[in-house]
């Protein structure tokens, strides 16, 4: 059981249940660490348009970002 108090895909309605959707159309699942970010339904539609803005970014492939996140980890 979480901690965070967020909005599952069952429990989703309004703009959080078409940000759910669109992403898992867009990403083929729902990853929880997406859902997640929910728990601030004021904050999250601002998060998923950054989200949106580096999976779409034509000159940012998947494996750039995910080595630009392993490498700020450090």
């Amino acid at each position: 059981m979480a901690l965070i108090n967020y909005t599952k895909k069952e429990e989703a309605k309004g703009e959080i249940a078409e940000i759910y959707k669109a992403m898992e159309k867009k990403m083929n699942i729902l990853p929880n660490v997406l859902q997640f970010h929910s728990a601030s339904p004021e904050l999250f539609p601002k998060l998923v348009n950054m989200f949106n803005h580096f999976i779409d970014h034509e000159k940012l492939s998947v494996q750039l970002l995910a080595y630009t996140r392993m490498l700020i980890s450090y």
